[in-house]
């Protein structure tokens, strides 16, 4: 939860750029995990589902969804899945490439099993 109050409140102070180089801080921090890039994936996707309920309340989100939309041949809710699944993206991919980084250069957790 707070990691996507931390993308959204991100997102919405430096834009959505901000969603990769917050993810690729979590990378680095977050200790070695499997889910740590899942994780931050589903965390700016909410976070960016949670920025556009926002939106959707003071302006015409469902208006510019429906303008877009069909320039992308998409519906509006197609339109909106989209612009939540680039976040997730985004998310996912700065994480797991700085934590792949961060592991390959810190060598291995102690006590973790070899590779085979």
């Amino acid at each position: 939860l707070l990691l996507s109050l931390a993308f959204a409140l991100a997102t919405w102070i430096g834009g959505w750029w901000a969603v990769p180089v917050l993810g690729g801080a979590w990378g680095l921090v977050q200790r070695r995990s499997f889910m740590r890039a899942p994780m931050a994936g589903l965390a700016g996707a909410a976070g960016w589902a949670l920025l556009l309920t926002w939106q959707a309340t003071r302006g015409p989100v469902a208006e510019v969804a429906a303008a877009i939309g069909p320039v992308l041949s998409l519906s509006g809710s197609q339109f909106f899945l989209l612009t939540v699944g680039f976040a997730a993206v985004l998310g996912w991919a700065a994480t797991a490439t700085t934590g792949g980084l961060r592991d390959a250069t810190y060598g291995r957790v102690a006590g973790a099993e070899p590779a085979g």
